[in-house]
């Protein structure tokens, strides 16, 4: 309880305008997931995790995501000198199953679509085409830089990716990425992005400042 309302003090902090007399449903499910990200940080993992994946699942199928999509999603921060962006958080997805268990991803800045986010500094989308589908490992080396090696630990069912910038306080920086990915060609609509656009930087802002992972 003192986490979930240390984040409902920090939500006035960061200035996202929510009150929370207002924010209905989904405000109350960013603040919970919120809440489980820090005692998923502070070390509760084996608590955490389920709780943090029914909750994030919970959020996004408000959000409009169908759970047979399985729409998953991340935050990916810098590590220091910004050598690489890692995933601090479980994927968590709109499927009602438990996450499978996590280990720490990284990435170059030149890989992948979140490398692509970081470096231009915008929203980027990318659905597979059906020539595309058919051969996706070969799509992530060619298209995202990756080895095959690499390419070949990834989930290799997902058909559209997305990554959402969240900018930081200084022009052209960022504190950190957004990053989702979905079955289905038709599940990352403009309408569920826009979504995403509105309600999920909240959360990862928050979170991003908490653990001074913005290196500005």
């Amino acid at each position: 309880m003192k986490a979930f309302l240390r984040f409902v003090a920090l939500g006035c902090e960061v200035g996202t305008g929510l009150v929370v007399a207002q924010i209905g449903v989904i405000g109350f499910l960013l603040l919970l997931v919120a809440a489980l990200l820090e005692l998923y940080m502070l070390g509760s993992r084996g608590i955490a995790r389920r709780a943090l994946a029914n909750a994030v699942g919970q959020l996004l199928r408000r959000l409009g995501a169908r759970e047979e999509a399985d729409l998953r999603c991340t935050i990916y921060v810098p590590t220091m000198m910004r050598r690489r962006w890692a995933a601090f958080m479980p994927y968590c997805g709109s499927a009602e199953r438990p996450p499978r268990r996590f280990g720490l991803r990284r990435l170059k800045p030149q890989q992948g679509i979140v490398g692509a986010c970081v470096r231009h500094g915008e929203k980027i989308l990318d659905v597979l085409t059906e020539e595309q589908q058919g051969d996706r490992l070969g799509y992530l080396v060619r298209n995202w830089g990756f080895t095959k090696k690499e390419a070949a630990r990834m989930s290799l069912d997902r058909d559209a990716y997305g990554a959402l910038p969240i900018p930081g306080g200084r022009a052209g920086s960022l504190l950190g990425v957004v990053y989702m990915d979905a079955k289905g060609t038709e599940t990352l609509t403009p309408e569920l992005v826009k979504r995403f656009e509105d309600v999920i930087p909240f959360v990862a802002e928050l979170v991003v400042r908490r653990f001074d992972r913005a290196y500005d």
